[in-house]
């Protein structure tokens, strides 16, 4: 039987959840079956090592040798298209705030205009993340079936249905990663609706575990003292980590010295939130600990994952925590009372800053709730989530 040719889009393999589903979904194909090429924007990241052999990682897409020039490129384009800058300033101008709007216009439509066209003919081409990866699949390839993927809310994500409506209209299906970020779909582009589906995120259960199991030895929280962890990209207008520093802030004026939180990650508001954590005169309570290539053995020797996010879709790292037996305290999100049973096996506060303490407060007050939420973990089944549960309904094929 002659293999199916899929090529699979997305940017740089930095740390994050789309790169760990990406990740999960590659090692779990039928190699025998597939023929698989995968395409970045730029061909970078830590996690390249971790793409599987039988993966054909194509030249970047983006061929320009100087990338600065490329950016200088992406803006000439954007401007000189006029139809796209008009609308973009008549919702500044309506007070229509579409904060991720400029990421819209430069990840996806611009680089996209700068990017290579590829010639090969596949049978399925997925773009992997909104942005850059999507477009790309719409523009540039040629494809017998084209499949988008969008990991977010699109309102609570603050993307502008405008930008991208006519370029959904390129893919014959478009994944959403929970029943909520459908359902929003949907009534936002509900000439789509019919394409669109809902596929949790690809997580591989037993290699979480095992890989949990790794001893370290640079990361030994003090026992007495209550861990609170975050694995997160270094961002505030999304991730919100200085949610955290003002909570860890309040925490300690009220006399609760026995609570350290734990921060993974790196990105691009490091210098902003390290300024925050010493003008808050948490440096020794809140710590930012850098990237970690398996973040999986730091999160396990903690009492409590927390997430700070503005707006997520359904975010691998609460999986993560979950399967390891860590309780979640997240605010609300798309997909939040999917992933967790709020009181159950979590908590789920809504989205503001004072909720987060609160709820730290009440399990520091409170610490069999949190055993109970541990308990409740155990019992757990996450076998829904395996890859082979859903790679055929990805592809399409009954």
């Amino acid at each position: 039987m002659k293999k199916k040719q899929i090529l699979i889009a997305t940017s740089a393999l930095e740390t994050g959840g789309v790169t760990s589903s990406l990740l999960a979904l590659l090692r779990n194909i039928d190699y025998d079956k597939y023929d698989v090429d995968l395409i970045m924007s730029r061909t970078e990241g830590e996690y390249l090592d971790r793409i599987p052999s039988q993966v054909n990682i194509l030249n970047q897409a983006v061929t320009e040798k100087n990338y600065y020039l490329a950016k200088l490129k992406k803006l000439i384009v954007y401007f000189f298209r006029g139809y796209l800058f008009r609308a973009f300033m008549y919702d500044i101008y309506k007070k229509k705030r579409y904060k991720n709007g400029w990421f819209q216009i430069m990840s996806g439509q611009a680089l996209t205009s700068v990017s290579r066209k590829l010639e090969k003919k596949y049978d399925i081409a997925v773009g992997y993340m909104e942005g850059f990866p999507d477009n790309y699949i719409a523009k540039r390839v040629n494809s017998e079936k084209k499949i988008a993927y969008i990991h977010v809310d699109f309102i609570l994500a603050g993307l502008n249905p405008k930008i991208d409506r006519k370029m959904l209209g390129e893919f014959d299906r478009i994944v959403l990663v929970s029943n909520e970020c459908k359902r929003s779909f949907d009534a936002l582009f509900p000439e789509y609706s019919e394409r669109s589906i809902a596929i949790e995120n690809f997580v591989e259960i037993d290699r979480v575990r095992e890989l949990a199991k790794e001893e370290v030895t640079d990361f030994n929280p003090d026992k007495s003292c209550f861990n609170i962890v975050t694995a997160a990209r270094l961002n505030n207008s999304h991730k919100a980590i200085y949610r955290g520093v003002l909570a860890m802030k309040k925490l300690k004026d009220n006399g609760f010295n026995n609570v350290r939180w734990y921060v993974f990650g790196e990105g691009e508001d490091r210098a902003e939130i390290e300024r925050l954590i010493k003008e808050n005169g948490v440096e020794n309570e809140f710590i930012l600990m850098g990237s970690r290539s398996n973040v999986y053995p730091y999160i396990k020797k903690c009492d409590l994952f927390v997430l700070t996010s503005k707006y997520e879709g359904k975010p691998i790292a609460v999986t993560e925590a979950q399967i390891l037996g860590i309780p979640v305290l997240a605010t609300e999100y798309a997909g939040a009372r999917e992933q967790i049973k709020h009181n159950v096996d979590g908590i789920v506060v809504d989205n503001c800053d004072e909720l987060i303490y609160n709820k730290i407060i009440y399990l520091l007050k409170n610490k069999g709730v949190l055993g109970e939420l541990r308990r409740n973990l155990e019992m757990r089944n996450f076998d829904e989530l395996l890859p082979e549960k859903n790679l055929e309904k990805l592809w399409g094929i009954n």
